[in-house]
């Protein structure tokens, strides 16, 4: 598996020792997340995000077989999605252990159902699909808090 930018270990270091190796890759997919965003996420959310715990019955074998490896970032991006939402839950229930558990097969078919998406019959890659699309709007902009 081809690693992640910035990362020092070879391909078959990756690879060796019988570990897991698509765990590992999501881990340091987290690792490397974090330390390029922990600045621009609320600071409430990131204790909950570093405790975020994935699970797979796979084997070690990729599910998308490439270099950007998007199992292993989409699983990172829903532990963030998920820290986030926890510290958007202390505010109302106040500060309590929540657990988050990340399952990489589930995140997989997230990912796949966004690849099969289409709007209005056209897929991500038809030049016209854009026209369709609401404009660039914050995120916050369809966040309600109750």
């Amino acid at each position: 598996m081809t690693p992640y930018l910035g990362d020092e270990r070879s391909i078959n270091e990756q690879a060796g020792g019988g570990a897991n190796v698509l765990l590992e890759g999501t881990h340091s997919a987290l690792r490397q997340l974090l330390a390029k965003t922990k600045e621009h996420l609320p600071k409430e959310s990131i204790s909950h995000i570093e405790r975020a715990n994935f699970t797979t019955a796979n084997t070690g074998t990729p599910y998308f077989p490439s270099p950007l490896k998007q199992t292993e970032a989409i699983s990172a991006l829903k532990a963030v999605e998920a820290g986030v939402a926890s510290a958007i839950a202390d505010l109302k229930d106040g500060s309590t252990s929540r657990t988050i558990s990340v399952d990489l097969e589930r995140a997989t078919a997230f990912l796949f159902s966004t690849y099969l998406a289409t709007v209005g019959g056209m897929d991500k890659a038809h030049p016209k699909v854009k026209t369709l699309l609401k404009g660039k709007r914050s995120i916050t902009s369809n966040v309600f808090l109750h």
